[in-house]
């Protein structure tokens, strides 16, 4: 399994030094009262010999990182992120462990930007004496982020974000504010902080239910098919709510074949419907690439959802849309207005037949995620 590591950063103000070396005071994890003075004299020495060199960064697609060789005891340490992204979460891998004295040649994964991580340590002791965070822009070269700028999240094992710190452990400022600088750690090129659904985008994303397209692109406002719909709601049914899948309706669509890439992942989310509620939402034909509509989506949801426990079927005492009347499957709008997963558009309409968006699923099962 991977490892990630979980970091957002605020970059209130970046320090710029492309190609030569930063004279700076180094951040020490455990406090400077945690190693020697000696330890720390050394490491601000040592970092100001730092060199970088990003002349071949857009051309090759390599950073070249020059590190001073240490003294006996002293150890480097280089990370840097890989480009994959699952909303604010960074994967990060090793690169370099040693005393220095050599190049370091970094890819440049992302080409938008890549955090590099650097740690000083006594290996002999086994204490961190320097841990330091940069980033490397095209247009700007390598940036460091000061420490008071940097901030670290705390997830839920479901991959929900609970919280946020600061470099010394102290309870740091809400998602919105991680969000407000508009920095290239974007996860979708299409996406920034202003778009009104940025934050469940990148909850559900972090959660794992759903993803981008290779293009880094996550079109927001593109429509979705009834197997990326199933795909998303089984795999979050499987962790969620795995006790709520009873039925075999597999087979139960003649158009449907085993040779569909989400044929299997269908029929587990069939499984937590009877046959007939299943016919009664999709047809006698499933029609797997056809584009979901909104009240198919609610519809699923009432079904797999209104035997759980956790729902005990409230309603709001009256549910008005203006076009009610043209939806096949009023209460599976009901619910999802009762259990508070679903709202209608400014215009007093509810669009049953419109094909939902991308942004909207990710809306709608954020909140029934938080709901489980």
């Amino acid at each position: 399994m991977k490892r990630l590591i979980v970091i957002g950063l605020i970059v209130v103000a970046i320090i710029n030094f492309g190609g030569s070396a930063l004279a700076f005071d180094v951040f020490t994890p455990g406090g400077e009262s945690y190693v020697s003075q000696e330890d720390i004299t050394y490491a601000e020495t040592i970092f100001d010999q730092i060199k970088w060199d990003v002349s071949k960064a857009k051309t090759e697609k390599i950073i070249t990182l020059t590190l001073p060789k240490v003294t006996k005891n002293y150890m480097w340490g280089v990370q840097k992120d890989n480009g994959e992204y699952i909303g604010i979460w960074l994967h990060w891998e090793g690169v370099y462990s040693g005393f220095g004295g050599e190049n370091v040649v970094l890819n440049v994964t992302n080409p938008d930007g890549m955090g590099i991580y650097l740690s000083f340590f006594n290996y002999t002791n086994g204490k961190g004496i320097a841990q330091e965070t940069f980033i490397y822009y095209p247009d700007s070269g390598v940036n460091y982020i000061p420490p008071e700028d940097r901030r670290a999240a705390s997830a839920d094992d479901n991959g929900n974000v609970t919280g946020y710190i600061d470099v010394w452990n102290n309870p740091a400022e809400s998602w919105d504010a991680v969000i407000t600088f508009p920095h290239k750690y974007m996860m979708f090129s299409d996406l920034d902080s202003s778009y009104w659904a940025y934050k469940v985008i990148y909850e559900l994303t972090a959660a794992g239910y759903i993803k981008g397209y290779p293009d880094g692109t996550f079109r927001p406002n593109g429509n979705i098919t009834r197997a990326e719909f199933a795909a998303i709601m089984s795999n979050l049914l499987k962790n969620k709510y795995p006790a709520g899948s009873k039925y075999d309706t597999s087979g139960m669509f003649p158009d449907f074949m085993a040779k569909h890439w989400a044929y299997e992942i269908t029929n587990q989310l069939l499984g937590y419907m009877s046959r007939e509620e299943a016919t009664r939402i999709f047809g006698s034909k499933f029609l797997p690439d056809k584009k979901i509509t909104r009240e198919e989506v609610v519809a699923v949801i009432h079904a797999v959802l209104k035997n759980h426990s956790d729902f005990n079927n409230t309603v709001p005492k009256q549910v008005v849309f203006k076009d009610m009347t043209k939806a096949r499957f009023a209460d599976g709008i009901v619910f999802g207005v009762g259990q508070g997963f679903i709202k209608g558009y400014p215009d007093g309409t509810f669009r049953p037949q419109g094909n939902i968006t991308r942004a909207e699923i990710a809306a709608i099962l954020v909140l029934v995620n938080k709901a489980l």
